[in-house]
């Protein structure tokens, strides 16, 4: 014994446990989180951890070194001690625990209403079952009254008031019975954004903008509207969080975006905004060598807009356009062409329904004189095309031309003409478009006269040679005047002239009867009447006097 030395102690020791947070529970208990330093290994062996004085059960290391958890049953309050021991060592009094007081949204949520207000839920724990214990309240004061447990503890609604600047992450307070939530506002309560549900029409010119929807506020200081390159300026609010209008400059196009902000808050909703298609209300006519036309109509756009205006003829271009009034009024050069088709104008892919665009119809100025027995008519006038095959001319009840050819271009037709006789009104169509015209078959003319032996009682056989007689008996007549008569007049047949003297015998016409046609267009036979003297033979076919 006398042998051994007394050797000195050395104490070692590690750092001392550290708690820097613990997260509160409901009042009706659960896991409490501790978060901090030196908190133990793996091992829960010798850790235990004591909150209001009161063991916390179950601690388990759920990360060595830095975090603890623990199951503590039902309570209430805040600024409550915890402390932690490991082996032998305590931490320093940690005294921000609390339970939930009464009622949380921690991590949870609210519905968002309209800026008129509305009804909102708010999720969460603690809320009780006493409705009429709650007190509810928005951003900086607002109240949502009349709250309403929805499910026991869980959920709860109330009326959330109606905002003219509406707003996004407003903080909600929730009281009961002394006790909030105030120690945690992770849960932010925001409006609805603004909506458009419909804007009302409008023209290229632009001018008042009708936009209806909802959460649109009343304060206009804190609205804005741009829909697609333009800003809709003057913003005003005609019915509080619903409807609202705005000045429009001049512009086109479709499907523009439409943007409403309210304060921070905003909503774009694409390809929602388009201005009104172009109308076409009247378009010029122009001569089938083509030229220039003028549209006038709606919503053609303004002139710096020029380039994404164009026109479209069926089987034509217009090129060339020129706005000749912003909106209203553009010109285009047309090419050559016949008959009437649709035309649209487009604006920046808007198109107008068709209407009927027409070259100006075929006018006749002059017209050769026909044969009876029918042949070549040279029609001269305007607008008469180029295709032979889009024309067609009408002799009155004669019938139709055939072999028509344009012998010049817009100007002159040529066709062969049917049998005829006398002046005929005429009808030409060239690729639909009609026209009408005046025209006339050659008059009769005589070039010899043979008679039978006569007899100053009449009866007896008058021979015409000459042309123009037509076919048809019924037109032609014959009559036998005095050498010393003046010749009647072409415009009108003996037959139909008043102009008789009863005094001198000779001078009054005689009718030779019974016409025949022995050869049609150049010989025809008629029956003498009574008479006497060296006479002159007229003859008149359908009114047209040799």
């Amino acid at each position: 014994v006398s042998s051994v030395r007394n050797v000195p102690r050395t104490v070692f020791s590690f750092p001392p446990p550290l708690i820097t947070n613990v997260r509160p529970v409901p009042y009706n208990g659960g896991w409490v989180v501790i978060d901090g330093s030196n908190l133990g290994t793996a091992s829960s062996v010798g850790v235990s951890v004591l909150i209001g004085g009161s063991a916390c059960a179950s601690v388990t290391v759920n990360v060595p070194g830095s975090q603890l958890e623990c199951f503590i049953g039902p309570g209430t309050g805040s600024n409550i001690i915890v402390q932690a021991s490991i082996g032998n060592q305590q931490t320093p009094v940690y005294n921000r625990f609390f339970y939930f007081n009464a009622t949380t949204i921690v991590a949870n949520k609210a519905t968002s209403p309209p800026t008129s207000g509305g009804i909102i839920t708010v999720t969460g724990s603690g809320f009780g079952a006493n409705s009429s214990a709650l007190i509810v309240t928005i951003g900086s004061g607002l109240s949502c009254i009349r709250p309403t447990i929805v499910n026991a503890t869980t959920a709860f609604s109330c009326i959330a008031p109606a905002s003219a600047l509406g707003g996004a992450r407003l903080p909600i307070r929730v009281q009961l019975e002394g006790r909030d939530n105030a120690q945690d506002q992770n849960v932010a309560f925001s409006y609805l954004p603004p909506f458009v549900s419909s804007i009302s029409p409008l023209g290229t010119p632009g001018g008042v903008l009708t936009i209806s929807g909802t959460s649109f506020g009343s304060d206009v200081s804190s609205l804005s509207v741009q829909i697609g390159p333009y800003t809709c300026a003057a913003v005003q609010v005609r019915v509080s969080h619903t409807s609202l209008t705005c000045i429009m400059g001049s512009g086109v196009g479709r499907n523009h975006a439409v943007v409403v902000r309210l304060s921070s808050q905003q909503n774009t909703l694409p390809s929602f905004f388009s201005f009104d298609a172009p109308v076409i209300q009247r378009v010029t006519s122009v001569s089938t060598l083509g030229g220039i036309i003028t549209i006038s109509g709606l919503n053609f756009g303004p002139s710096s807009s020029l380039s994404s205006l164009s026109v479209s003829i069926v089987g034509q271009t217009c090129s060339q356009i020129s706005m000749l009034q912003d909106h209203t009024l553009v010109s285009c050069l047309v090419n050559a062409g016949t008959g009437a088709r649709n035309i649209r104008i487009s604006s920046d892919t808007l198109q107008s329904p068709p209407v009927s665009f027409s070259y100006l119809p075929p006018f006749v100025i002059v017209t050769s004189i026909i044969p009876t027995q029918g042949g070549t008519l040279n029609i001269t006038g305007l607008n008469m095309g180029t295709s032979s095959s889009l024309v067609t001319v009408i002799l009155g009840s004669f019938g139709s031309c055939s072999s028509i050819t344009v012998a010049s271009p817009h100007t002159t037709i040529l066709c062969t003409a049917p049998r005829g006789y006398g002046r005929v009104n005429g009808t030409i169509v060239v690729d639909g478009l009609t026209s009408s015209f005046s025209l006339q078959y050659a008059p009769p003319s005589l070039s010899f006269v043979y008679k039978d032996p006569v007899s100053t009682r009449g009866g007896v056989s008058l021979t015409i040679f000459g042309h123009g007689f037509s076919s048809t008996p019924s037109v032609v007549e014959v009559y036998l005047l005095a050498n010393d008569t003046t010749t009647l007049t072409s415009s009108s047949s003996p037959s139909s002239s008043s102009s008789r003297n009863p005094i001198i015998d000779d001078w009054i016409p005689s009718l030779c009867t019974d016409v025949v046609v022995v050869s049609a267009d150049v010989i025809i036979r008629c029956t003498l009447p009574q008479g006497h003297g060296h006479k002159n033979v007229i003859v008149y076919v359908a009114g047209q006097a040799s």
